[in-house]
């Protein structure tokens, strides 16, 4: 687990993508996500956020369980973790460099330049995003080994939507392990107080859901600075009806859907 870990990071901080790259999970799923790196650091925002996704996706291909999916499960196995394992990772990396936040190496801000500037979205939110999940993990000051057995279990989540019945199956075998091996690490931490391993144990689980819940703050995000850019490329045209004297808005809104604005 720790060896996973560290190529994630090292792929991170060490690695770029190819200017113009257009890239599928779909694509992903068949091939070395490394091969396609190139050597070197990357500084933008749009550049960082990529690769930190890459390197997650990374991970998770070289996970055990990975190798057993078949193919349609690998995608959906990619799918339904990349992004929050590379919001966890890059939280851990962020505690442990002591930045007080969440952000990417160099001082870049989580968020583009774009939806800071957007006067729609309250600056106040996306401090709240930036360090409600790292001052948890601050808090408990996580240790790297406990990282690594998380970083296994969050990403065996087998939960997934559509997934056969067979890839769910090895998926939640696979989290089980994670489980174990980590309360016997906690065991061996406090060998003499069971309870206060299992609180500890019980503790770091619930971190997923602090996971899960900045991902979802920062799809709410997306998704509002997607519909403020529809709306000034799309005005309302607005019409009256003389004989009630009310007006209606004729441009239909269509239905969004949070996209990723990094891997595509």
């Amino acid at each position: 687990m720790m060896q996973l870990v560290s190529m994630r990071t090292t792929l991170f901080l060490t690695k770029r993508v190819n200017p113009g790259s257009k890239i599928t999970i779909e694509e992903l799923a068949k091939e070395n996500i490394s091969d396609k790196l190139l050597d070197g650091s990357v500084y933008t925002h749009e550049e960082q956020s990529l690769i930190e996704k890459l390197s997650a996706m990374d991970y998770l291909q070289k996970l055990p369980v990975y190798r057993n999916l078949s193919e349609k499960d690998q995608i959906l196995f990619l799918e339904n973790n990349y992004w929050k394992l590379s919001l966890f990772a890059l939280a851990f990396c962020c505690h442990s460099k002591g930045f007080g936040q969440i952000q990417y190496p160099a001082g870049v801000d989580l968020f583009s330049k774009d939806i800071l500037f957007d006067i729609y979205i309250s600056p106040n939110f996306l401090q709240e995003i930036r360090t409600t999940l790292y001052n948890k993990m601050a808090k408990m000051k996580i240790s790297i080994e406990e990282f690594a057995i998380l970083c296994g279990y969050f990403a065996c989540d087998p939960d997934i939507e559509k997934i056969s019945v067979e890839g769910q199956e090895q998926i939640e075998k696979q989290q089980d392990s994670y489980e174990t091996l980590l309360m016997n690490h906690l065991i061996g931490l406090f060998p003499s107080n069971r309870i206060k391993s299992t609180e500890r144990f019980c503790s770091l689980i619930s971190i997923g859901a602090s996971v899960k819940q900045t991902h979802a703050d920062i799809e709410s995000v997306l998704l509002l600075h997607d519909m403020q850019i529809w709306m000034q490329e799309n005005p309302p045209k607005v019409t009256n009806s003389y004989s009630t004297s009310t007006f209606y808005l004729t441009t239909p809104i269509p239905s969004l859907e949070v996209r990723d604005r990094h891997v595509e």
